[in-house]
């Protein structure tokens, strides 16, 4: 069953789909899973507490983070999942890991928004 943005007939669905299920961003999605499993993360935990915490956004800058849900409990779940900043050890392992399932990604992704 789809949900959100990929349920059909949103008028959103076909493109969603086709910007983000496809073979490359699956593979990146699974290695991501393998970065959260090594550090007892899970895969939502781990992006919003990198997003949030340890990535370079800068409030002066205007920078901030959104988050949603297609339901209170994935609400309640995204806002406990905001415990604070990652251990410094799994922050870095994280960027580096991070930043090598981004090059996978790069070429077929619609912009890089951190280097605009």
């Amino acid at each position: 069953m789809r949900a959100g943005q990929f349920r059909e007939p949103a008028p959103s669905s076909s493109m969603y789909t086709e910007m983000y299920k496809n073979p490359a961003y699956l593979a990146a999605l699974s290695e991501w899973g393998e970065i959260t499993v090594s550090d007892h993360y899970s895969k939502a935990e781990l992006a919003c507490r990198w997003i949030t915490f340890n990535f370079h956004l800068s409030a002066e800058l205007g920078d901030g983070s959104l988050g949603g849900a297609s339901n209170i409990g994935q609400h309640k779940q995204t806002l406990d999942n905001l415990k604070g900043p990652l251990a410094l050890e799994v922050a870095a392992k994280g960027a580096a890991e991070g930043d090598a399932v981004w090059e996978k990604l790069e070429a077929v992704a619609p912009s890089d928004n951190i280097h605009l």
